[in-house]
């Protein structure tokens, strides 16, 4: 019976260590997918730009649009994804280490909501942006 006890507790402390890389991995993601959109946009933008003279930018200068669109939908899945992690782990470590681990601690922190507050206030200023740009390279 205490093996399967042991058994159980290691199991939880590897699949605890598993979804805080995940959780991590995750984390980095959503970061890359800022960079990525932001160099996406910036390129198509600054070729539109250079190009204004011909008649080929009409339609791609909507291209950011679409593409912020998608990576903002994908950022969101993400951040619900690591949502889910944060609150299994938060259950995990109450049954593991009676309520002092890290998530517990991140989640008493005053600055919890700065991090997707400020990925909010991103994704929206550049849909908003994409949105009036083409109408100024017109």
């Amino acid at each position: 019976m205490q093996d399967e006890t042991t058994d159980s507790a290691d199991y939880f402390v590897r699949e605890q260590t598993h979804l805080r890389d995940t959780y991590a991995a995750l984390r980095k993601e959503t970061r890359e997918l800022e960079t990525y959109t932001l160099l996406a946009v910036g390129a198509i933008w600054s070729w539109c730009a250079a190009n204004s003279g011909t008649g080929h930018i009409a339609y791609l200068v909507w291209l950011p649009v679409v593409i912020v669109g998608l990576f903002g939908m994908r950022a969101f899945g993400v951040y619900l994804h690591m949502r889910a992690l944060n609150r299994y782990l938060s259950t995990l470590e109450s049954r593991l280490c009676d309520s002092t681990g890290w998530m517990h601690f991140a989640a008493a922190s005053d600055y919890r909501w700065i991090w997707p507050a400020t990925a909010f206030v991103f994704w929206v200023t550049l849909s908003v942006l994409t949105l009036l740009v083409p109408f100024v390279l017109r």
